[in-house]
């Protein structure tokens, strides 16, 4: 998520859609605030505790992890881009 967002990349909300139709048919995810509230939704049930322990062994410098947190993600979430 991070990668995409600090590089710009806009999210194109008809092809999420498509791709999450079977997991997330619950979820209006047409509209980018649909987008958002789901990813807020998603975010507030993450442990990052455990979260960055999981990818910690796959990293170089795990130090990036320290930033890890709701807020964090949650103002990544802000930062979105649409297509």
């Amino acid at each position: 998520m991070e990668w995409y967002i600090r590089r710009g990349v806009r999210c194109h909300i008809a092809h999420l859609v498509e791709r999450t139709r079977q997991v997330a048919q619950e979820t209006d995810l047409s509209t980018p605030e649909g987008v958002k509230t789901a990813l807020r939704k998603r975010i507030a049930s993450i442990d990052f505790k455990d979260a960055a322990n999981d990818v910690r062994p796959f990293l170089k410098d795990a130090s990036c992890l320290d930033i890890w947190s709701a807020d964090y993600f949650n103002a990544l979430t802000d930062m979105m881009q649409f297509a």
